[in-house]
């Protein structure tokens, strides 16, 4: 009996259910998206953020699942490759509650971000992200959402005391 027969290189990654996970806002359904040890990079003063158990306890920081209502994501750009993707979206977001983290709470209920974003990611061998850089213009997203340089100061803080070093 012949073996079966195997795919050459790694799986491609299915960049449509990883949008329809985002959509949904549902933070489980994110995460299988991601290697057990998979790094998150920001724009921000951020440190790494290291493995699943990191991005969940501060999903509040990177959006706020719980508090985002709407939320629109229409991709502009996306690169596939068998490593890895790269991506360029506009995201538009109305926040339904305020974000807290840590001890800072963030007045956002009822505001709304409209902004581009782009994600560059590399995969391990069972087509999971590895390691994901997310960019944005951090300044011009907290002046849409009313937010001061010591509101991003706080903010930035009370998250980084939350990433295990």
């Amino acid at each position: 009996m012949a073996a079966t027969p195997r795919p050459v290189g790694r799986p491609r990654f299915d960049f449509d259910a990883f949008l329809d996970a985002a959509r949904s806002r549902d933070l489980d359904r994110m995460l299988a998206f991601f290697a057990d040890d998979a790094e998150i990079r920001t724009e921000g003063e951020l440190p790494v953020i290291r493995g699943k158990d990191a991005i969940r306890r501060l999903s509040g920081v990177a959006g706020g699942f719980g508090a985002v209502g709407d939320l629109e994501i229409e991709p502009r750009y996306v690169f596939l490759g068998n490593d890895g993707f790269s991506a360029l979206a506009r995201i538009r977001m109305t926040y339904v509650d305020d974000v807290v983290v840590g001890q800072t709470r963030l007045p956002l209920r009822g505001r709304t971000v409209d902004t581009l974003g782009a994600l560059f990611a590399t995969l391990d061998a069972e087509g999971r992200i590895r390691s994901m850089t997310r960019l944005r213009d951090t300044r011009a997203v907290m002046k849409q959402l009313g937010l001061s340089e010591p509101d991003l100061a706080g903010m930035e803080r009370a998250a980084a005391s939350m990433i295990p070093r």
